[in-house]
Order: C-alpha cells, then structure tokens, then sequence
C-alpha cells in the first residue's frame, strides 16, 4: 500500500481503524504510522489514549508531562486548548522494577480510565501500595489486570517474617461500590521459577478462605462481575470460591451470599481436580467458558470411560445445583424450627418457686459459685424475627427445584501427556456421548417433575438469579427461588416423550487442548480466544 494511498484516506477513516488497534499494540502503532508519514491526519489523542510504560523512567517522565498541563477539570470549557489528561484512557504498566509511589501520583491523575494492568514485582510494590491505589474505586474502569512475580534468587525470609502478603488487595476491593465495580477482573501469579530451589518462594495471598471469599461475595463485585481470571499456582482455590463466605473482621463491606454472574472463569495453573468441575459449573450457574490449563485434571494413565464420564457430569450441573438448593431449604426449614422452639422456652421459663416463710437456717447462702444453666442458643436464619410460627415441614418437602439447562459453551484444559494427538478426535466423541447420556437424563427429570407439578403432588420451582438480599422470600425459606407453571411446556418439556426442544439444542461444549502458550491449532470458538479479547493474550 503506496503513502499516496494512505493520504487519500479521510481522517474519519483512519482514525475509525486505529480504534480497532488492540490496547496492548495501538501506541507503538500510532508513533510508527506518525513516523513513516508525517502528513496522515492522525489525532494527536491516539498518541495518549493508551499508555505503555516499560521502563522505569517512561513513567516519571510521562508524570512530570501531565504535572507541566496543570490539573484536569472534566467540566472545561469545549472552546479550551485540549487537555492531554482527558486522552488518556488506558495504561499498562508492563515493568516488574517501577517505582510504586509514582504509579500511584500518576493514576490519581487520570480521571478517565478504562483498562488498568500493573506488574507486580518482588521490590517495587507492597501491599501498603496495593492497598493506597485501590482504597478508593475508579469509577469507569471496565479492565483491572495485576499480575505478580514475587520471586527473588535468594533465599529472603522478610516476606515470611512481616506477613507482607496481598489478601489487602482483595479486602479494598471489596468496598468499591456496585457502580465502580469492573466487569473484567485478572489476578496472576506467575508459575514458580523453572530452575530447582533450596528455598521456599514468597506466595501472593495468604488466608485464600477469608480474603477471596469476602471479595467474591460482595455486594458490588457479586453484581458487577463476569469475567474472572485467578492464576495462583498449585493453590486450591474451589473451597474458597464456592464456599459460604467467611468472617473477615477487617472490612466494613457487606457480604452477599449470591454468587458473581461468572460467564468466563480462567483457572490455570491453580490446583483444581477434574471431580471439582462440577462443583464449579454449579456454583457459577451462567458460566460458559471455562479454562484449566496446567490443572491436575484427567492426568495420568485413564480410564476407559473417563471423558465420557466428565461429559455427562457437565450436562447435569443442573441436577446438582437443585439437590444442593433443596439442601439447603431443608436445612433452613430445621434451624428455622429450633430457633422458633427455643424462643418460645425462652418466653416461658419456669417461674422460681415461692419462698416459704419463716426464719430462714444459718447455714442457708445467698450467694452462688456455680455458673447458672445456660439455654442452647442457635443463629437465627434473615428474616426469621418477622414471624414467630414455625414452617411447616411438609410445605418445604414439597418444593421441588426444576434442573435447568447447562450453559457451559466451551472447556479448555492441558491434556495428560499418555493421551497422543491421533487420538483427540475419540477423546471428544467420548465426551460428546457422554454429555448426550446427561442431557438425556436432565430431559426425562425434568419431565418426571413436570407431571408431578400438574398432579398437585409437589411445587415446582426454578433458581433465579436475584440476589438474597433482594429477595422477598426470606420468611419461606424460598429466596432465589420462584414458581414454574407446570404447563410451560417450552421450560419443562412434554410429558408423553419427555423431549424437550430446549434441550435438543444444546450441543456439547468445545473441547480445546492447545493452551496458551501452546503451537496447537485451537478449536473453533473455544476460550482461548475469548481471554485474548477479554484480558489480552497472557501465556501461562
């Protein structure tokens, strides 16, 4: 393409395809077009609006440029000489050896950001810097990436010693508020250095049970969240994920007991089992994609029926999360009870008995050392001190909760090296039977229920995805939960053939085994491909 060409082009034109640019290249790209042709009518705002700092001094530089404009009113006057504060809307800080405290005096500066990647060294940020940046939300933000690399060549206990880890991190984040809360979210930590050591290697996040549940369970990220990527090599993170979120006595947050409306979720690297998949996908009830790469899943030497197994297990996430949700009514139905029990003991203690008259023997004491009986106490569900009845036992045994369909689109994993290329193409019909066998299964339960529902015999109902603190059903038991008509064929199924057309449509996820950092061809529309467009490629 002759520059006479390029010339020709409308500015409206170029400047349309520099917006096509990926962040990651579309400074380097702009200078390099700047370069080649002075004349191309290109705005001088490309040059800002993403930022790339590399070197420790581009960033101090780029500090003392913006500090020479003044500060940035975003109410100025449209006729006032353009800010170049108001450009810039991403920045990458891609430098493990930048100094922490003039990052942080440079964000402050930037009232626009949308897409935000730090690199995260042994020496250059602690968690006090963490914690200063994100104490307060950015509000506008749609990309956070952290990645962390606290390896260090010798042996330094400091780490240990002070307990500098990074669980703050997740404590601040988790106060932001719903609407400063981004949709994309990457927390990496690099894979342990290659080279065989004699010493321990610091880690990121110590207490993963306490930090990564409160955050994930948040009101504003629960909310906000749908895009996740955790790397934390050969850590086990499912328990913290999917568990009931614990106390954490540092923050003045509030937790939701809704999970995060996950559709992508990238664990690689982290210590996840192939009998956890499911846990997961019942956990993150919308997930569609799903990565594993580097996760000890279907490792070593398998059995016949394995893949055929894990594909009938990820088509019935369903049934799974209805046991779980009729567990867990169940159990609210019990504690409900007892607590109403004890209340009412409580309420109608045994009155003391009359003194008798008379005078009162010597030897008689007022004073006791004997600690007073204590009544069994028990935590009472929300919503519990609006009615004083106990529930009714049989109402709750004759909820049912309908299955719903399985929405995973795509499974990416490592495959286990005794698995040869030749024979990926069986590994997937393996799968792909197997996950008919389930979606099979779901069909006829839920055209068993569906009778019964028209019968009379239960009451049928369907998980949503409103949160419990926006739920009206407390006082039941029923939160998250609301009422199926039984003649809702297009939901429930027929009930002669117990096809479903719904059902019929769900074809098999895509099974992908190139990772990341692999040469494989990857399979159409897997994963992979959505993490690069989602958080940019980051080999494992």
């Amino acid at each position: 393409m002759s520059n006479g060409f390029i010339d020709s082009l409308p500015p409206e034109l170029i400047n349309a395809i520099l917006e096509k640019v990926p962040i990651s290249d579309h400074q380097a790209t702009v200078w390099s077009l700047m370069k080649a042709n002075p004349r191309l009518p290109i705005r001088l705002s490309h040059l800002f609006q993403s930022i790339r700092i590399t070197q420790p001094q581009q960033a101090i530089l780029l500090y003392q440029h913006l500090r020479r404009h003044g500060p940035f009113q975003i109410d100025t006057n449209s006729d006032a000489e353009p800010h170049p504060i108001s450009w810039i809307q991403d920045v990458l800080v891609e430098c493990w050896t930048v100094d922490a405290d003039v990052i942080i005096n440079l964000l402050r500066l930037l009232p626009r950001l949308r897409t935000l990647s730090i690199w995260i060294g042994a020496h250059n940020f602690s968690p006090e810097h963490l914690e200063e940046l994100f104490e307060k939300s950015i509000h506008g933000l749609l990309s956070l990436s952290i990645r962390f690399r606290p390896y260090v060549q010798r042996a330094n206990y400091y780490q240990f010693l002070k307990g500098a880890y990074f669980d703050s991190l997740l404590f601040a984040l988790a106060k932001w508020p719903a609407e400063d809360c981004c949709p994309v979210l990457s927390l990496v930590q690099d894979k342990f250095p290659e080279a065989s050591q004699t010493f321990a290697q610091p880690i990121v996040f110590f207490r993963l049970d306490t930090c990564l549940s409160a955050f994930l369970h948040s009101g504003g990220w629960s909310s906000s969240l749908t895009a996740f990527q955790l790397r934390l090599p050969s850590r086990p993170v499912i328990r913290s994920m999917c568990g009931t979120p614990m106390a954490a006595g540092t923050g003045s947050f509030q937790t939701n007991l809704a999970p995060p409306n996950l559709e992508f979720l990238d664990l690689s690297t982290c210590a996840v089992l192939d009998s956890e998949i499911d846990t997961v996908l019942a956990h993150f009830s919308n997930m569609k994609h799903l990565i594993l790469d580097g996760c000890p899943i279907l490792r070593g030497d398998l059995r016949e029926g394995d893949w055929n197994s894990l594909g009938k297990r990820c088509a019935l996430v369903g049934s799974k999360r209805a046991k779980e949700r009729e567990k867990m009514l169940k159990a609210w139905t019990e504690a409900r009870s007892q607590a109403v029990q004890s209340a009412g003991l409580q309420n109608n203690q045994i009155r003391p008995q009359k003194q008798k008259r008379g005078r009162k023997g010597l030897a008689t004491s007022t004073l006791s050392l004997r600690k007073p009986r204590s009544e069994p106490s028990y935590s009472l569900p929300p919503g519990t001190l609006t009615s004083q009845h106990a529930p009714d036992p049989e109402l709750a045994a004759k909820v049912r909760v309908i299955p719903g369909p399985p929405t995973l689109k795509s499974l990416s994993f490592t495959i286990s090296g005794s698995v040869q290329p030749e024979k990926l193409d069986a590994v997937r019909s393996e799968f792909e039977a197997g996950w008919a066998e389930g979606i099979a299964v779901l069909g006829v339960t839920r055209a068993r229920l569906r009778t019964s529902a028209f019968n009379g015999h239960i009451r049928a109902m369907r998980i949503t995805l409103i949160g419990a603190e926006e739920s009206e059903q407390w006082d039941d038991g029923l939160d998250g939960l609301e009422d199926v008509d039984p003649e809702d064929e297009s939901f429930l199924g027929k009930v002669d053939d117990g096809s479903n057309p719904l059902l019929a449509m769900l074809d098999a996820p895509v099974l992908c085994f190139a990772g990341y950092d692999e040469g494989h061809m990857h399979s159409k529309h897997c994963g992979h491909l959505v993490a690069e467009r989602l958080m940019g490629a980051q080999p494992i």
